[in-house]
């Protein structure tokens, strides 16, 4: 029961208090599931085969349903009805199957969240999804990898979910309730650092840290630079993208951000970008939670 002789912390205690987690190692890192990590490994595995990953995903009957309906979107309508998992993978290729289960896996082991904190939670990750769609058509227009692109999206924020997490423990542990300046502050301050740690849990490719580190430095990267230009891309759109897709915001960023002029993008290739705009909304609107 909550102590009502709490002593009200200020933000720096809030701040000390979440640092000396982090430095401690004592961080409460959300534990992908065993589907998620198997996902991972089937995708990035040359030995792998469609049916391995066609069987992991029948055994879950719930993540099958959600994949099913995610291929069957508006965002994949190019690839036609898509009737078994099976059928899916022959259509839409392992990567990409995988692609939409690991997404799955993790806006079930991440962005699950109940009572106050729902709405950020749900603005954390559509706004995720809007960048890594986003990423993955940017990433085809510059013809580097898609499947790191979009996993690099979809994660390049996570940590800010992974510091919510942290801060609700704090917040139960001192009688505290955080207010909104103080989330946005402290989200913003430690989200790169838990981001990286919760990488390297999951044992992720380093490109995804790089992304999480580098997104405001690009030119910084030292191994990874065009995917993590890509996802900066990817993330400029989608935050004129979650709250509604309006097309004059969109050609803004479009023809202003000079992201895109570092990517060496033409004319053409913006408006092919802004052809995207409905795929894009569908894959949020099939995953929103």
């Amino acid at each position: 029961m909550r102590s009502t002789n709490a002593v009200p912390l200020s933000t720096d205690s809030l701040d000390d208090l979440l640092r000396k987690c982090i430095e401690s190692g004592d961080v409460d890192l959300p534990v992908l599931p065993a589907v998620g990590a198997r996902v991972l490994e089937l995708v990035n595995s040359e030995d792998s085969s469609a049916q391995e990953l066609a069987t992991l995903i029948q055994n879950d009957p719930a993540l099958a349903g959600h994949v099913m309906r995610m291929a069957n979107s508006a965002a994949f309508s190019g690839y036609g009805k898509i009737q078994t998992l099976q059928q899916g993978i022959a259509k839409l290729g392992m990567r990409l199957l995988g692609q939409m289960a690991l997404t799955i896996s993790v806006s079930e082991s991440v962005f699950d969240a109940q009572g106050r904190t729902k709405d950020r939670v749900h603005a954390m990750w559509r706004h995720a999804l809007a960048s890594a769609a986003w990423s993955r058509e940017i990433a085809r227009i510059a013809r580097c990898n898609t499947e790191l692109a979009y996993l690099s999206g979809l994660l390049h924020q996570i940590g800010k979910a992974v510091a919510l997490r942290n801060l609700l423990k704090i917040e139960s542990e001192t009688g505290r309730q955080i207010s909104d300046d103080e989330w946005d502050e402290l989200l913003a301050r430690y989200h790169q650092v838990l981001g990286v740690n919760l990488a390297m849990r999951w044992q992720l490719p380093d490109t995804v840290a790089e992304a999480i580190n580098y997104i405001d430095d690009y030119y910084g990267a030292p191994g990874s630079r065009e995917v993590v230009m890509v996802v900066h891309a990817g993330r400029e759109l989608a935050n004129v993208s979650v709250e509604g897709f309006n097309e004059k915001d969109i050609e803004s960023v479009l023809s202003s951000n000079g992201i895109f002029r570092d990517l060496n993008f033409y004319q053409e290739d913006l408006l092919r970008l802004q052809g995207q705009v409905e795929g894009v909304q569908s894959l949020l609107d099939t995953m929103t939670i």
